[in-house]
């Protein structure tokens, strides 16, 4: 009894660490990593990832030994934020949104793949998710045991291709979403910079306080000095990291926005009534990519703001020409592109929706005439 109580215990300690309360780099990745089990990919030194056949994955699968260059730059990023130290608490806290969101995500397309899978059991008479598709050697498939054999076949195929589809979804959800906790927890930094300095200086003072005012300003300075340095560090850190994930992805994410776009339209041809669980299965893939671009926008947009708004008037002349090179290069906002041909944003998919129904009002008239 004691070792089956313990055997629980820990499967319970093991589940709660699917939680939001625990939200920090190395749990979140491998939450990530053992859910896929069937195909596996070293993505670095500790931590396998499994790809099914859908577009992302074959690319992730075909360029493993960049995903382990790429997960290797955000544990060296992860490595430089102190523990227990506000930056730190500031991105679990954003990062518990972005563990949300994956797990949101995942949630989703698992229900919509589950509910695909057994919603023609209640249907009268003998139907398939597919009623179409034949399956080699096992027609007529309503007659038994050819029924019981597809049927059967579904069930090992779907919730083991949605399930990796989803994973690798929430992996990049996880990647993208790091970059962008990253970014927002240093914008916090920069507005407290000048605070920060004061802080230190006043928690320093019986050490100063028979220096003048200049010896005031000079330590202040510097302390401003070695946190701009450390903001610098790690913004360039994780744009080396973004762009490497991109390079990666970026075939992947035009591939797969055609596929998709051209899967939205076929679902549209084929009629809301029938293909009611595909369209958001679809839909889902599309938001996602989009989401993420816009979000990773916005913290840039964010961090951007908050350069000029660190109180540089403040700064002496080195500290300023220092915030006035990072004002440069922040100025260049951070995106995700499918392979250049188009920035992921909310834009982005509504010009994808617009042009999608727009195929299937020309394509539904033509097919009509």
């Amino acid at each position: 009894m004691d070792i089956l109580w313990q055997t629980f215990c820990n499967i319970g300690r093991n589940l709660r660490r699917y939680g939001l309360n625990y939200c920090d780099f190395d749990t979140m990745l491998d939450n990530v990593t053992v859910l896929l089990r069937s195909v596996t990919v070293t993505i670095d030194n500790k931590e396998h990832v499994c790809m099914d056949t859908s577009v992302n994955n074959l690319f992730i699968l075909f360029n493993r030994k960049q995903i382990r260059e790429v997960v290797l730059k955000y544990r060296n990023c992860n490595s430089n934020v102190p523990r227990w130290s506000r930056l730190s608490n500031n991105i679990q806290k954003n990062m518990k949104s972005v563990k949300l969101r994956a797990i949101f995500i995942w949630l989703l397309l698992q229900i919509n793949a589950f509910v695909y899978l057994v919603l023609p059991l209640f249907l009268p008479g003998r139907h398939f998710p597919e009623d179409r598709l034949i399956f080699y050697g096992l027609d007529p498939m309503t007659e038994s045991p050819n029924y019981e054999i597809a049927y059967l076949i579904y069930f090992l195929v779907i919730p083991q291709c949605t399930n990796c589809l989803a994973t690798c979804t929430a992996l990049v959800i996880f990647l993208y979403g790091y970059t962008e906790a990253q970014l927002l927890s240093l914008t916090e930094e920069l507005y407290n910079i000048w605070s920060d300095a004061e802080n230190f200086y006043e928690d320093n003072i019986y050490n100063t306080m028979n220096l003048g005012n200049e010896s005031k300003q000079y330590l202040l300075n510097t302390f401003v000095k070695s946190r701009l340095m450390y903001v610098i560090k790690l913004h360039n850190e994780n744009i080396a990291a973004i762009k490497l994930l991109e390079k990666v992805l970026s075939v992947s994410m035009a591939t797969e926005f055609l596929v998709l776009f051209a899967g939205l339209v076929a679902e549209l041809l084929g009629g809301v009534k029938n293909t009611f669980l595909e369209i958001p299965f679809t839909f889902c893939q599309l938001f996602i990519n989009c989401f993420l671009g816009q979000k990773l926008m916005d913290a840039s947009e964010q961090f951007s703001k908050a350069v000029y708004g660190c109180g540089w008037e403040n700064f002496d002349v080195s500290n300023r020409k220092s915030v006035l090179i990072m004002l440069q290069n922040s100025q260049k906002t951070l995106t995700l592109s499918a392979g250049g041909v188009a920035t992921l944003s909310f834009e982005c998919l509504m010009s994808i929706v617009k042009c999608s129904y727009s195929f299937y009002t020309t394509l539904q008239s033509t097919f009509n005439y």
